[in-house]
């Protein structure tokens, strides 16, 4: 008997721009449901594949071919919550339809601006190769003085590369990336092309943050934030000097070649915090 599956899933590592095809577990509960949590496996290509999903039992187990002329009218909504066994990635959780059509966020595609998978973000606690830039920071909320869990930042170098993470539940944030292009100089008649010394390379960065708890939506199936509402957050104050009350909606930072990480925070203040005031939702 055919059995066809109702969801399957590719994971993406934002940092390293590969599949991430191993150690994640990956669950799915029928929302407002109290049924058992489904588990997925992992396919030969790495894609996490669930089946015997409730309430999908009748796709399952069709001989029907589902296609455009014959398409699945009876979907249901699933919270798929993902968890990181290695501690590489920060847990996160998302509402998805299934029956999915293709590979869930969207079919492969080769094109660079194509979606290649969900991305998961790198934990604070994430060791990585030197190849990669560290900007660490840990986020504080100044107004309710608690950490900023679920903030994203925005690391922009050079008008060019631009790098994202999201903070944990205590503030914590790591954004990685790899290191621009190493500066060439001209010296000397005529310019013989030399390249500039790698520990005077040095890159400058912008800084954004993105927090606004009263936006954030909790999944009450997994107690956990929904990731799409942590990607709609609005640009909010740094605060970039602590004696002063300076705010800003953002901050530069140098980046230099082999002094990793790079950790951001409050000048003057009497901890290493960054500290930042949420934007606040229109009345």
């Amino acid at each position: 008997m055919k059995i066809t599956a109702p969801l399957g899933i590719r994971f993406w590592d934002y940092a390293r721009n590969v599949q991430v095809s191993s150690d994640l577990i990956v669950s799915a509960r029928l929302v407002n449901s109290k049924n058992p949590i489904s588990f997925a496996s992992t396919s030969c290509s790495g894609i996490y594949v669930f089946h015997h999903l409730p309430g999908l039992r009748k796709f399952e187990f069709s001989s029907q071919e589902w296609n455009v002329n014959n398409p699945v009218t009876d979907t249901k909504q699933y919270v798929i919550q993902v968890k990181d066994i290695k501690r590489r990635f920060i847990p996160v959780s998302f509402k998805v339809e299934a029956p999915f059509k293709g590979i869930f966020p969207g079919e492969f595609l080769v094109s660079p601006t194509g979606v290649l998978g969900f991305d998961l973000f790198s934990t604070p606690v994430r060791e990585i190769s030197a190849q990669y830039v560290e900007v660490y920071a840990r986020l504080w909320n100044i107004d309710d003085n608690v950490p900023a869990s679920f903030a994203l930042m925005k690391v922009t170098v050079n008008s060019s590369i631009e790098a994202k993470g999201i903070s944990d539940e205590d503030g914590k944030i790591k954004v990685l990336f790899l290191y621009p292009p190493i500066y060439r100089t001209l010296t000397g008649s005529p310019s013989t092309g030399l390249n500039l010394p790698l520990e005077e390379q040095v890159w400058n960065a912008e800084i954004e943050v993105f927090y606004q708890p009263a936006i954030i939506q909790k999944l009450e199936e997994v107690n956990q934030p929904n990731f799409r509402s942590i990607l709609l957050q609005q640009n909010c104050d740094i605060i970039f000097e602590n004696s002063s009350n300076t705010t800003t909606p953002s901050m530069s930072t140098n980046i230099y070649y082999g002094k990793s990480p790079t950790v951001l925070k409050t000048i003057d203040s009497d901890d290493v915090k960054l500290y930042i005031r949420p934007a606040y939702t229109s009345p």
